[in-house]
């Protein structure tokens, strides 16, 4: 890693850079101004790093507070269960993730839920100074009311990203898929549902 710092640098550097255009082209495309926006500037970084900022510091810490809540729920149920019914559960689990296109099914059918359910839901929030009223849906009353419900939907959203990631990389290290031609085709229908 100390020889190619400038490799890592440049990459992190364009990193911060895609992801403030991206940022700032959606906020602009949001209010409905024209987004006739300059290739290179350096407002570019800042949003990039702001966003990331974000992303560490508000985000992930509210993922893992749910977690760690729904892990508490959790635990008392587990440990009142008898254990015959956890290996039978156990058992069910590790037979049916060890079919082949159980698991890679599941994740598109996430991916797909996760993208049109919540993620297209942001989109209805455009050209907001030139509409009358704003979008009647169920994602006002979420984005519009609080930080604290903006924070938790934005949370929600990254938690189901890298659920969604998690599952990806678990097909793609273990290969649950029968053969190499259908594994392909999961993984680039997977993807295509990812953008």
């Amino acid at each position: 890693m100390a020889g190619k710092w400038t490799a890592y640098a440049a990459l992190g550097s364009f990193l911060l850079y895609l992801l403030g255009y991206l940022t700032l082209r959606f906020q602009l495309s949001t209010y409905g101004v024209a987004t006739n926006m300059d290739v290179f500037d350096e407002k570019y970084l800042f949003a990039g790093c702001r966003f990331l900022v974000y992303l560490l510091l508000a985000a992930l810490p509210s993922i893992l507070i749910i977690l760690l809540v729904l892990v508490a729920i959790g635990y008392l149920p587990y440990k009142l269960v008898p254990r015959s019914f956890k290996d039978r559960i156990s058992r069910w689990t590790s037979s049916w993730s060890s079919g082949p296109l159980h698991l890679p099914l599941l994740g598109v059918v996430f991916a797909v839920a996760l993208i049109q359910l919540v993620l297209c839901r942001c989109f209805l929030f455009g050209n907001l100074l030139l509409r009358e009223q704003l979008p009647d849906d169920w994602s006002s009353s979420v984005l519009l009311t609080s930080d604290v419900n903006l924070a938790l939907y934005f949370s929600g959203l990254v938690l189901g990203t890298l659920l969604t990631g998690a599952i990806l990389l678990y097909v793609s290290h273990h290969g649950t898929a029968t053969t190499a031609v259908v594994s392909r085709f999961w993984m680039a229908f997977w993807c295509s549902c990812l953008r």
